[in-house]
């Protein structure tokens, strides 16, 4: 099944070696073609997005136009919880894929030189774009962190300390990117990777 496409703009533009075809347009071939012309350096900011769901396979493709070969977006273990991800988080996961060196990732797709997707190593986890408030406080728990973060609720200024005080009491869900989140990961000194690792764990709890 292929996802209608929507587009990926990288913050900074990089270079591609590609084939140039002699046309306006340059082209990227597989490994074996051929095309008149010859390999050039160009620039490139932004790619059409396609994303594949390979149920087959069960693993999660992004076809980044003219990138010949496939990013392999989510294997088995992200499968499930991956399909419901909306197009605009795909193209986000494009990004923290290719992280801050994307020429490094696709230019392999390009050389043919990344093997086919059903061999490559898994792709780092997906972190949950939210969690269940008690899959947070068993993690959080485990971690000792629980008074830490009571303590900072309570010294939040109103009305936001009511807000978050009946959330947090509630049965309310987390979201990875939201304000209170992010606002207590600053006050407890947790760095972007640990919240990330904190919301993996918390959804991977088995009851």
């Amino acid at each position: 099944m292929i996802i209608p496409q929507t587009y990926v703009h990288f913050p900074q533009p990089f270079s591609l070696t590609v084939r140039n075809s002699g046309n306006p347009r340059p082209r990227v071939v597989a490994p074996g073609q051929t095309l008149p012309g010859t390999m050039e350096s160009r620039e490139f900011q932004d790619f059409p997005l396609a994303v594949h769901v390979d149920s087959l396979n069960r693993c999660i493709l992004a076809y980044l136009p003219p990138v010949p070969q496939p990013l392999l977006l989510y294997s088995r273990a992200d499968f499930g919880a991956a399909c419901a991800d909306s197009l605009e988080d795909h193209a986000s996961r494009v990004l923290v894929l290719c992280g801050d060196n994307p020429a490094e990732v696709l230019q392999p797709l390009i050389d043919g030189t990344a093997g086919d997707y059903k061999d490559r190593p898994d792709p780092p986890a997906r972190v949950p774009l939210e969690i269940q408030n008690w899959r947070a406080k068993a993690v959080l728990g485990q971690m000792g962190l629980i008074p830490q973060i009571e303590a900072a609720i309570d010294a939040m200024p109103e009305p936001q300390r009511t807000v978050v005080l009946t959330a947090w009491n509630g049965d309310a869900k987390l979201a990875r990117r939201g304000e209170t989140v992010v606002a207590l990961a600053a006050l407890l000194g947790l760095t972007p990777q640990a919240v990330d690792d904190l919301f993996i764990a918390a959804e991977r709890i088995v009851i």
